[in-house]
């Protein structure tokens, strides 16, 4: 319908392969440009994506990393790029941040982050064992996890993982206000929460409820190490923010993170291994 109303030359698709398959097939094909910039994020690509890669008239691409793996699967892909990487000109490193983690009430702290939706692919279980696993064993009693997410999103429960592993009494977590756009952390309190300056009704942060890009900021300066704790990623766009924040990076060397977290001057971690996705045969990182 949106075909034969408006008759564009060209239909770009910026998402995963499998939200444009039916463009690849449309009656109507052959009157429009197709130009695509699917989220590469693991080897082996689906042998079906690799067949729309090739169709498109172009193939924009995140990274050099994504770049090589469409060409190595079909060089007759019209692949360009990569795209440059870059921040919202709101992500900047405040100028006293031991006075902004002091707002937090918690006394002189180190705080390590992920900022992450709550999706199977970011690996929270393990993150949150992790940092149980390294609190036993160094003993600290300055160290914080905090952790910007969705919840509850059909994925993991919080609540049950922070209680699995006892560490809910250091693990913060952004709350935001629907009512008055307050933004507040704090330690887990279920899923919603009384709002500390209006009084309201305050919830996880989402897709349909997010945070401003200077409030993003904000939460990015309070951490002093930022972690990319995932199995795959299209880019990790967070490794790139947190790092225009001034914040030191880390990410599992694989896919597109590894490659941002190196032009941003961060340290990678090699994966424990990999394991193989049975809907598409992509190969996903342990992090270690």
């Amino acid at each position: 319908d949106i075909l034969l109303k408006y008759k564009p030359s060209h239909v770009l698709a910026i998402s995963d392969a499998w939200h444009w398959e039916y463009q690849t097939r449309s009656p109507l094909r052959k009157y429009f440009s197709h130009v695509v910039m699917p989220a590469v994020d693991a080897i082996p690509q689906n042998k079906q994506w690799v067949d729309m890669y090739v169709s498109a008239d172009a193939v924009l691409g995140y990274t050099q990393w994504g770049c090589d793996v469409i060409k190595q699967a079909d060089n007759r892909a019209n692949v360009v790029g990569p795209a440059s990487p870059w921040a919202c000109k709101d992500y900047v490193e405040h100028p006293n941040k031991k006075q902004l983690q002091s707002s937090l009430g918690l006394g002189d702290v180190k705080i390590v982050g992920m900022v992450a939706r709550n999706q199977p692919r970011k690996a929270f279980p393990n993150l949150f064992k992790s940092f149980a696993e390294f609190l036993e064993k160094s003993k600290r009693k300055d160290i914080y996890l905090y952790i910007h997410s969705s919840y509850p999103d059909r994925c993991y429960e919080f609540d049950e993982e922070l209680n699995k592993y006892g560490i809910g009494h250091r693990t913060l977590f952004t709350y935001i206000c629907p009512k008055c756009s307050h933004v507040e952390p704090s330690f887990f309190d279920g899923m919603m929460r009384q709002c500390g300056k209006c009084g309201g009704t305050q919830t996880f942060p989402s897709v349909g409820m997010a945070i401003t890009s200077q409030q993003m900021s904000l939460v990015y300066n309070l951490i002093d190490l930022y972690v990319q704790h995932a199995s795959l990623e299209g880019y990790g766009i967070p490794i790139m923010e947190a790092a225009a924040c001034g914040v030191p990076v880390v990410a599992v060397d694989y896919s597109a993170m590894s490659e941002v977290a190196k032009l941003c001057g961060g340290d990678v971690i090699e994966p424990k291994g990999y394991t193989q996705e049975a809907e598409t045969g992509r190969q996903f990182a342990v992090p270690n």
